[in-house]
């Protein structure tokens, strides 16, 4: 799928659906520099790749649609808070930890600006910055790709 993304309809399971792991959603947030926003986990006790980079994102509650679950976790996670249309649709698939929803939206946000509510903080990165970061997840496939499709959206 493009990088121009794609409208409600399509998105995959919710949460309610059976599957290997969890449903998930994250957003990568691009800056007109072409930078994008990641997250610093924390190292708390139990967290999921303590310490690392990450795309903003979440779980999906009981029986919501992967959108607005997307939407909730940018109001919960960094106070950030968009029309649904702001979101476009980058890919759905399943991931070694659970089926995940990549949408992406472009905004220029201060970082000093945004109210941390999970993780270390935000930072800006360029694509050649991800290649070295710690990441979690597996954002470093999910950015590689991210990239390759706004450089080629017919891709």
């Amino acid at each position: 799928m493009s990088a121009a993304g794609a409208g409600a309809g399509g998105e995959g399971p919710t949460a309610r659906t059976p599957g290997r792991g969890s449903v998930g959603v994250q957003v990568i947030i691009l800056s007109s520099r072409d930078e994008v926003l990641l997250q610093h986990r924390d190292d708390a006790p139990g967290i999921a790749y303590p310490n690392t980079w990450a795309i903003p994102g979440g779980h999906l509650e009981q029986a919501e649609a992967p959108r607005d679950c997307a939407l909730r976790e940018l109001a919960e996670e960094l106070q950030l808070f968009l029309a649904p249309s702001d979101l476009l649709l980058l890919c759905a698939r399943q991931r070694s930890y659970g089926y995940e929803h990549t949408f992406w939206t472009r905004q220029d946000l201060v970082v000093e600006d945004l109210v941390v509510t999970e993780g270390r903080g935000f930072a800006w990165f360029t694509h050649q910055d991800t290649r070295t970061l710690p990441l979690g997840y597996e954002d470093d496939a999910v950015l590689e790709h991210f990239f390759a499709v706004l450089q080629d959206p017919s891709g």
